[in-house]
């Protein structure tokens, strides 16, 4: 595919929730905004986990939201999420390291997207490519 001539547009990025800081003769420093809320996804939960499980293991750490996710049958999924600041998630990701619940070991993942935000703001507009392929714009 040749390349588009021009200027190019910079309107398919979103901004970033992060400061670069550049003082005289100092490398440069990320200064990450450690409010910002995030989504801390777990797996491997047993079966027996419940949302209010969540809620009371995580109670200490200022949580907004905590659900274990169940299929359209009502089936436990074996997995979860919780709410919360990205300081509180970085805490609970060292402190929950290696943990198990009712004899599983649960595996922990922050999600930094998607918290709050419009399913309208993360729809993008797709179409078929010969074959069967996936073409983005």
């Amino acid at each position: 595919q040749a390349v588009p001539t021009g200027k190019w547009r910079n309107d398919k990025f979103t901004t970033v929730d992060s400061v670069t800081v550049s003082p005289s003769s100092t490398p440069l420093i990320s200064v990450v905004n450690e409010n910002k809320k995030v989504r801390m996804n777990i797996s491997n939960l047993a079966p027996s986990v419940l949302t209010a499980d969540l809620k009371e293991l995580f109670s200490s750490y200022s949580i907004d939201s905590a659900s274990v996710h169940y299929g359209e049958k009502g089936n436990h999924l074996g997995t979860g999420e919780i709410v919360m600041k990205k300081k509180n998630a970085q805490r609970a990701l060292t402190d929950f390291k290696g943990i198990a619940i009712d004899g599983s070991r649960i595996i922990l993942a922050v999600v930094e997207g998607g918290v709050g935000s419009s399913i309208f703001n993360r729809v993008q507009i797709v179409k078929k490519v010969g074959r069967g392929g996936i073409q983005t714009r």
